[in-house]
């Protein structure tokens, strides 16, 4: 185990599954809203995406967020628009933006988000989906609120 591996461990985490068990996302809670800790106006995370999101988009909770890529890249999809993220790249996201990324590699983002002003949700061909609904039919998937 390398020290930086020993110091992420040591940093309150959660990893986030989807269908059938496969790591998605990895998500240490540098700052504010943990899952015991909602009283921080902004929330610090760093991100290491495992895989890409499904080709379904989804919105976020917070009123915004901007995620600063550090390590690799990946396709956003948003608004029949794919733009490119690189390290060193900001992302701008708001509430009301649904998007999906696609990857080819792991990539570690810095992701701050502002306050929570509603529920995560995705919108299929046939509608929005609250999170726990959606998640709720993926078998072995698991997820945050």
């Amino acid at each position: 185990m390398t020290v930086f591996e020993w110091l992420l461990d040591t940093i309150p985490h959660v990893t986030i599954c989807r269908e059938g068990g496969i790591p998605y996302l990895t998500r240490w809670y540098l700052l504010g809203q943990d899952r015991e800790n909602r009283k921080w106006p902004v929330n610090l995370y760093l991100h290491c995406f495992h895989s890409s999101d499904e080709s379904i988009p989804h919105n976020h909770p917070w009123r915004f967020a901007i995620s600063l890529i550090l390590k690799g890249r990946y396709l956003e999809f948003r608004n029949g628009v794919c733009r490119v993220f690189r390290a060193g790249n900001i992302n701008f996201i708001r509430r009301d933006d649904y998007h999906y990324v696609k990857l080819g590699k792991p990539v570690w983002t810095l992701f701050l988000a502002g306050p929570r002003v509603g529920r995560w949700g995705f919108k299929p061909e046939t509608g929005y989906e609250d999170f726990e609904s959606y998640i709720a039919r993926k078998p072995g998937a698991k997820g945050t609120r």
